[in-house]
């Protein structure tokens, strides 16, 4: 009888300490590393705000605004664009820095309308918007497969 009971405490210990792990594991996905970049809704107000932002300095003066150009090398009018944020995270330093990918269209156009995009981070210092940094220009590819992966995720 004994061995019967002691059986079942160790057991009962086996499945704790199993439990405990698996809870661990859940909260340390969920964790994010203080100071780093967490996913936020792309619909956020802050990041419509900063994306606004975002687009209008990469029309005028990035390595993005280089690629939409004419057949005569001609760069195009910003007011022939449009944009949807495809990503967005966000960090908490003194301010904010937000970390996009944004997709940029041809307006009237429904098909094959994309003209590729770009990644930037962009710092809020209590309303006080500047670039941080372009990090890279976004082929038509890499915005299409980001637009298929959120339909995916229902976003």
């Amino acid at each position: 009888m004994a061995s019967f009971i002691f059986g079942i405490v160790i057991l009962s210990a086996l499945l704790n300490q199993s439990v405990a792990r698996s809870i661990d594991r859940r909260m340390a996905e969920k964790r994010v590393l203080l100071g780093g970049y967490r996913k936020i809704d792309t619909k956020d107000e802050g990041v419509v705000t900063v994306a606004n932002f975002a687009f209008d300095s990469a029309l005028e003066n990035s390595p993005f605004a280089l690629t939409l150009t004419d057949s005569n090398n001609q760069v195009l009018d910003q007011a022939d664009f449009e944009y949807k944020v495809l990503e967005a995270s966000l960090q908490v330093v003194a301010g904010l820095n937000y970390n996009l990918s944004i997709g940029v269209f041809r307006k009237g156009l429904e098909i094959n309308s994309c003209v590729g995009g770009f990644n930037v981070i962009v710092y809020n210092h209590f309303g006080e918007l500047s670039v941080i940094q372009w990090l890279e220009v976004l082929t038509y590819d890499e915005v299409t497969n980001m637009i298929s992966e959120n339909d995916k995720e229902g976003r």
